[in-house]
């Protein structure tokens, strides 16, 4: 019998359990920064606020950053956490978080504490703090470029901070800072950095010669836009369909900055940092966004279709079925499960048949078909035909050319009319498209000749049998603006350039399998919001965002030009900071009467937030300060206010009129308020509010007020909790 050596076997399990199971945790500890070392730094640079005690911490590895993530946490039901990320390799602070629940205080005016400038203060010094060796590769974007500071209701100050190379911009790098605008404390930070070497910039194209190469590579395709809808139309409404220039080169406008040459990110590739040039070839663009009018539709009751039909030339359910089974012959021997007479979403003058067959085999395999059928005309908007199938087998699949012909042929036979203008649309990944069971084909409308983006048919074909399984009609019945007096192409491209200007920068260009190159080249940019605009109007040439909306106007955020030794200067700003009282721009013309409608305006201001209060006519502004309650008297738009109306207005905002009539209960203050004038308790509230007194024992009811006054007046009105 063979003698067993225990000693060695003991030796090999030991071997084992150290080397083969415990990898991870060996592959943490091996880092250069432990967990301890994490924990220590982050204390060092932070103060954890006492109630946080629930501790635990995570390590993770992507993309080659392996990272210490520490959390703590209140405990019991306070809430609130605190987040910090370590980067376990050099000790760099990444990340932070801190929430703790704020109180249930409900302002009648959110006005922040902090202005942007501050905020960027806060920012920069945090920054010092925290990463000191990184603060000279950084360079402020101004923060109310980021439409998100322009948001009265946003809580919090988003500060931007662009990495820069050798003054290069290093796209979608850099440290995102939010400040809470009421505390003036960091509640989150991020940092974006890659340890690369950067290619030289020595023989770089000059911006002329970028841009020359940019207008030569035809970048624009003339298309009409229909923007989606943020609600339904009613029947008096229809969608206006609008002639743009599109950026749809495959670069997204890229251009190499060494050669000139378009650059195009490669298939399951993307550039860090900017969503839109996805790694699809530039398919960012080209991705076709789900209609909104086929998004919902409003479902009606079995009494309200009977009655509809009856009273409209309508197909019944049996003649809808019937159309149907000419087109989907597989319907025909299936059980209909459900059938719905809907209203079309966005068109609700259109009424469609909604219909779901079944049929369960004797292996218990379910096949279904969903379609939906104009219920006036017959017309098939859509269908798909789900089924089981064998695995598939990419060697046995019909040729790309043979099923686009058979998705081609079924349109000619469905749609004879519509099938001659449309256009086959380039497949976003050929290669996946492939690998695929079935075969999706896109075809856009045109007009004039002229694509028309998210409109137009969809077919989708059997990749082994070459059967039709999907069809989908996108066509409403537009007035199309027939394509003249709009810019050519070349003026398209000067006048884009002119707004987003070509930035050479930097990107880090990431690839499925995690590597990182970075590359030079030259972008269209502006700093708004961060990223270029695809679009332009075709007649006017301005900046279109992807709903067709133009670029905004920058709001004027810059400090009064005119404040110098008034009282309330600081307060006075942080107003026009949000939009108050903009009308004369930069100026505030602090010692001139205000106005009914000015007031009023701003007191709108405030409670909607919504700085499009400049667009509305004096008479729309008085409209609605009636309608809401706050006027009631009789006056005229420039009515210069005096003490006891603006006091009147500021109670009936607060919604303390009732409170302010009541008889006999108020200490009157003032010797020129004389007993029983109606006045009494609107200036007691004011002045226990603090936000209106008198001069002593004077109230001075009849006293104009100036602007300055007035900006004071509703910035004290912050002070007034609503709940």
């Amino acid at each position: 019998m063979k003698t067993i050596n225990r000693p060695l076997i003991l030796l090999l399990v030991v071997a084992f359990f150290i080397t083969i199971l415990p990898l991870s945790s060996l592959a943490v500890n091996q880092q250069p920064v432990t967990l301890q070392k994490a924990i220590e730094t982050a204390k060092q640079k932070f103060a954890i606020p006492p109630s946080f005690t629930e501790f635990t911490s995570q390590f993770s590895n992507n993309n080659n950053q392996p990272t210490w993530s520490l959390n703590w946490r209140a405990t019991g039901d306070t809430g609130g956490y605190f987040s910090v990320s370590v980067n376990a390799a050099n000790g760099e602070i990444t990340a932070m978080n801190l929430y703790q629940p704020g109180d249930d205080t409900n302002p009648a005016v959110r006005i922040p504490s902090y202005t942007a400038e501050e905020a960027v203060k806060l920012s920069e010094s945090f920054l010092k703090k925290v990463i000191p060796g990184y603060l000279s590769e950084l360079r402020l974007i101004p923060p109310m470029k980021l439409s998100e500071n322009t948001y009265q209701r946003m809580n919090e100050y988003t500060i931007r901070w662009q990495r820069v190379m050798d003054t290069i911009p290093v796209r979608g790098q850099g440290a995102v800072i939010r400040v809470d605008k009421f505390k003036g404390t960091i509640s989150s930070y991020q940092l974006n950095w890659t340890y690369a070497t950067f290619p030289s910039a020595a023989r770089v194209l000059s911006v002329s010669q970028a841009g020359q190469a940019f207008r030569d590579a035809g970048m624009f395709e003339l298309q009409y836009l229909v923007a989606p809808q943020y609600r339904p139309l009613t029947q008096d409404e229809t969608a206006e369909p609008v002639l743009v220039y599109r950026l749809t080169h495959k670069s997204g406008g890229l251009i190499e900055a060494n050669t000139g040459k378009p650059f195009i990110i490669p298939s399951g590739q993307y550039l860090e940092g900017l969503d839109i040039y996805g790694g699809a070839g530039g398919a960012m663009e080209n991705a076709k966004r789900v209609a909104a009018d086929q998004a919902a539709a409003v479902e009606l009751t079995p009494e309200e279709q009977e009655e509809i039909i009856k009273h409209s030339k309508l197909l019944t359910q049996q003649k809808a079925c019937e159309t149907l089974f000419r087109w989907v012959p597989a319907a025909k021997g299936m059980n209909l499960r459900s059938a719905h007479l809907e209203a079309s979403y966005g068109e609700p003058q259109n009424r469609n048949w909604s219909l779901s067959f079944i049929r369960t085999d004797a292996d218990n395999n379910n096949f279904r078909i969903y379609a939906r059928l104009d219920a006036s005309t017959g017309e098939l908007l859509s269908f798909s035909y789900d089924y089981p199938r064998n695995s598939f087998d990419a060697k046995k699949a019909i040729s790309k050319e043979e099923l686009e012909k058979s998705a081609r042929q079924f349109l000619n036979r469905i749609q004879p009319e519509k099938s001659k203008y449309i256009r086959l649309d380039a497949d976003i990944d050929d290669r996946s498209a492939a690998e695929s069971p079935t075969r999706f084909f896109n075809y856009t409308r045109m007009v004039n000749n002229i694509p028309v983006p998210n409109h137009g048919m969809s077919v989708t074909v059997d990749s082994t049998t070459g059967e039709i399984v999907g069809f989908d009609l996108n066509w409403p019945d537009l007035k199309f603006p027939a394509p003249t007096g709009i810019l050519n192409s070349e003026q398209a491209a000067s006048l884009y350039l002119k707004q987003q200007p070509l930035t050479l920068s930097y990107f880090t260009l990431t690839a499925e399998q995690g590597t990182r190159d970075m590359y030079l080249a030259y972008i269209p940019w502006n700093d708004y919001d961060s990223g270029p605009y695809m679009m332009l109007d075709a007649r006017n040439g301005k900046l279109l965002n992807w709903a067709g909306q133009p670029l905004p106007e920058p709001p004027a955020t810059d400090a009064f030009n005119d404040l110098n030794g008034i009282p309330g200067q600081r307060e006075i700003n942080i107003l026009g900071q949000m939009g108050f009282f903009r009308e004369y721009g930069s100026s505030f013309k602090p010692n001139q009467p205000v106005t009914l409608v000015s007031f009023l305006r701003a007191l709108i201001l405030a409670r909607d937030s919504d700085s499009g209060i400049y667009d509305l006519d004096d008479t729309e502004i008085l409209k609605r300060a009636k309608s809401r309650g706050w006027l009631t008297e009789n006056l005229t738009p420039t009515t210069a206010l005096n003490r006891k109306t603006v006091g009147k207005i500021i109670i009936r905002y607060l919604k303390l009129e009732q409170v302010a009539q009541l008889p006999d209960i108020y200490l009157n203050s003032y010797k020129d308020l004389k007993k029983g004038d109606d006045f009494i308790g609107y200036a007691a509230i004011l002045k226990g509010y603090k936000i209106m007194e008198g001069k002593g024992s004077v109230f001075s009811p009849t006293a104009t007020v100036n602007r300055a006054d007035a900006a004071q007046f509703i910035y004290r009105m912050s002070r007034v909790n609503l709940n």
